[in-house]
């Protein structure tokens, strides 16, 4: 009886000694294949992910260069339409909008020409569109003049028409982060309360350019079609209707002869 309890005193430690020591090599093997299995369909995600962003941007830039080569950009005429509830596509296509680029001196210590977007300002820490800047997750933001009422001055200038509607898009500020994709080194956006963006280039190649005074961007965006996502209130007396949206394509073009100088393209949904 002695031995025997030995024994099985013998089998109790040898099998307790067994279970403190770990996993065996079958455990550990089927681990490390979970793992490897767990590391290659985390890979291929993102390899899907990569080549679903490429096509996405591939998609957007060939439609932003057919709008601007067919200058299919919407008229005065054809924006109004949007400003009437349910007349925004509910599908998320782009609209494609052209803004004037106002050019500045030349700055020689910098070799660059920089440019200010005409109708495009800054909206920090404004309450009237706190709402729409909530929605974005953004504290700056920008906002765009889509289009306006105007009528001509005494002097037959066109100016805005007083008491006229305004639409706008409210949109993150682009400027300040990597949300566009350049396809252009030489044009840079500019973080200022001045200048909005750069062309380093020499005072020469800046001259041809800006002399014929017809330098415009080719703003295209993803208006937001639902009901909170406008905002109403009024700017300088003139009804000002503000539109969340997403830029999804900004092209820098020479109205001279219609050449695409930079492009700026949106890699995510």
């Amino acid at each position: 009886m002695k031995l025997l309890a030995f024994s099985l005193a013998v089998l109790t430690l040898l099998s307790l000694l067994s279970a403190c020591s770990g996993p065996s090599k079958e455990e550990l093997l089927r681990l490390q294949l979970l793992q490897a299995q767990q590391a290659e369909a985390a890979a291929e995600a993102e390899r899907q992910a990569a080549a679903a962003r490429e096509q996405r941007v591939e998609q957007r830039l060939q439609q932003a260069l057919q709008v601007a080569k067919q200058q299919r950009t919407l008229t005065p005429a054809e924006v109004p339409q949007l400003l009437k509830p349910g007349q925004i596509p509910a599908t998320g296509a782009t609209q494609f909008f052209s803004l004037e680029l106002q050019p500045a001196k030349y700055n020689y210590g910098a070799n660059k020409q920089s440019f200010s977007v005409v109708g495009m300002r800054q909206s920090r820490n404004e309450t009237v569109l706190a709402g729409l800047g909530q929605q974005l997750a953004a504290d700056a933001l920008l906002e765009w003049l889509l289009w306006q009422e105007t009528e001509l001055n005494t002097l037959s200038q066109t100016v805005a028409r007083e008491g006229g509607q305004r639409l706008t898009a409210v949109t993150g500020d682009v400027r300040r982060d990597a949300s566009l994709r350049s396809f252009s080194q030489q044009w840079q956006w500019e973080d200022s309360l001045f200048e909005d963006i750069s062309w380093h280039t020499s005072p020469e190649q800046a001259w041809a350019l800006t002399s014929g005074r017809d330098v415009r961007l080719q703003l295209g965006v993803r208006l937001c079609p639902l009901a909170d996502c406008r905002h109403q209130y009024s700017y300088r007396n003139q009804p000002t209707t503000a539109v969340r949206a997403d830029i999804l394509s900004v092209l820098i073009v020479d109205g001279r002869n219609n050449e695409v100088l930079a492009e700026f393209i949106r890699a995510a949904e």
